[in-house]
């Protein structure tokens, strides 16, 4: 098993990003465009910091399978410039936090590049006192801030803001605490931690209308049916998608394509209701609360509903499997057996037991069976961020599109799929985006839990600021 310890940053790694970046974000990310918006708050904290006179996080949002690279490449390459002109050294960076697991699908390619990124490695849920005492030092006695998804793991839409950990404003508060009574032992002024938010905006400027119906139809075709645009709306659709925006054409494609999409997803969810019937049982007339279900078969709200029964259905086969016990909200239960099946998945001989021939296909048994089983769990964790408003009520046409891509996905996920074999169609281009610092101080006066919830709810808001406008 491939494990991950913390690194430190590696200048020669940094150089090499900043002289192929361009190449890497066109050539592994599909991204033809990365800008950037309201650099100079970046700046301000960089330069605060380098004076002694601040600390910071840097909180970014995770909607894509590309934002821990473009968030490294931004801060330790695209902001080069905006810090020369301020006097400061260019490649200041950051230490950003991997989860453990990601090794273990990655590989030593992805374990390399971690350890010279200078990556610090955390479980879910749990932080040891060696890496919180990491955090810690790193935070305190450095101006490199630690970088920090708050989201925790992918979450499929830049233009909706979902749920977070508490764990950012939690880091922040244990540093702000630590710092303020290093100050009064010295008698000095104390130093504040200020968290960063920072946007990931995913958008499609170059595609048409016609593309997205092509990649939609391809998805209905694999349920064996298919929608035609209508011929009225056939020539608009040549157009690209951020064209004439607030016409009656776009006003109508918006319509058509959102009833498609809710005709889709309920498709896909009598398709995986009736795999889960035949392979293990599955029963959704006994589902709790079925009597209560909206009754039209195409109903976003019903159909969200199935696919939260199935997601329930699915983790307790799961839970059931490995012997875990279910805590917390779905989302949660959802992070928590990722980690514990991969660990299983990608595992050799159990540690402590004399490797045999017969050990090793043992536990190659054992490794199959847990990746199998960790497509429940790639199934829940898109279906969680499917909702009746992230699948039905798209405004934009980033929205559509990003919906488009998530049906697909999840029609991907019923065979096996996960983020490694999604159809990357659409050439993407990103918007960065920075908002105002949010002073970890100002919750101090607080409890503990007060205080994390305030900081939180900040953060949120900072992020929801920060939204496609």
């Amino acid at each position: 098993m491939i494990a991950l310890s913390p690194g430190k940053p590696r200048r020669w790694f940094k150089y090499l990003i900043t002289a192929f970046g361009r190449q890497i974000i066109r050539g592994m990310m599909d991204v033809y465009r990365l800008d950037l918006e309201n650099e100079s708050a970046a700046i301000e904290q960089y330069r605060a910091a380098c004076a002694g006179k601040s600390r910071f996080l840097v909180a970014f949002r995770h909607p894509g399978d590309n934002d821990p690279q473009l968030a490294y490449l931004t801060l330790n390459s695209r902001l080069n410039r905006g810090l020369r002109k301020a006097g400061l050294p260019a490649h200041q960076g950051a230490i950003f936090l991997a989860s453990t697991e990601i090794p273990l699908w990655g590989g030593p390619v992805v374990s390399f590049a971690l350890k010279n990124a200078g990556t610090i490695p955390v479980s879910h849920g749990a932080l040891s006192k060696s890496t919180m005492d990491t955090i810690m030092a790193t935070v305190m006695d450095s101006p490199v801030p630690v970088a920090i998804a708050p989201e925790g793991q992918v979450t499929y839409y830049s233009h909706v803001m979902p749920d977070f950990d508490q764990g950012t404003a939690q880091i922040g508060l244990w540093a702000q605490g630590r710092l303020d009574d290093r100050a009064k032992r010295a008698g000095t002024d104390p130093v504040t931690v200020n968290v960063l938010p920072m946007g990931v905006i995913y958008r499609f400027p170059t595609e048409t209308w016609a593309r997205l119906d092509r990649f939609t139809r391809d998805c209905e075709n694999w349920l064996g049916y298919s929608r035609e645009l209508p011929a009225s709306l056939r020539k608009a659709s040549r157009k690209k998608g951020h064209a004439d925006t607030g016409s009656a054409e776009v006003t109508e494609l918006t319509a058509h394509f959102r009833r498609r999409f809710a005709t889709l997803w309920s498709r896909l969810a009598d398709a995986a209701a009736a795999f889960y019937a035949n392979a293990y049982g599955y029963d959704e007339k006994t589902a709790e609360g079925q009597g209560m279900w909206p009754t039209e078969a195409e109903d976003p709200a019903r159909t969200e509903l199935r696919f939260r029964a199935l997601c329930e259905f699915a983790m307790d086969r799961a839970e059931r499997y490995y012997g875990v016990t279910a805590k917390g909200t779905l989302r949660e239960r959802v992070m928590f057996l990722r980690a514990h099946s991969m660990k299983l998945a990608f595992s050799a001989t159990p540690k402590g037991q004399k490797r045999t021939w017969l050990s090793e296909r043992m536990a190659e048994r054992a490794c199959g069976d847990a990746y199998w089983l960790h497509r429940h769990q790639e199934l829940v964790d898109l279906c969680w961020y499917l909702t009746a408003h992230t699948v039905t009520e798209n405004e934009t046409f980033d929205r559509l599109v990003e919906t488009a891509q998530n049906l697909t996905d999840l029609a991907q996920r019923l065979v096996g799929g996960n983020f490694g074999t999604r159809r990357r169609y659409f050439r993407k281009a990103v918007v960065i985006r920075f908002g105002s610092p949010i002073p970890v101080s100002e919750s101090l006066a607080l409890g503990r839990r007060e205080a994390m919830g305030a900081i939180s709810a900040r953060i949120r808001e900072g992020f929801e600021a920060l939204l496609p406008r």
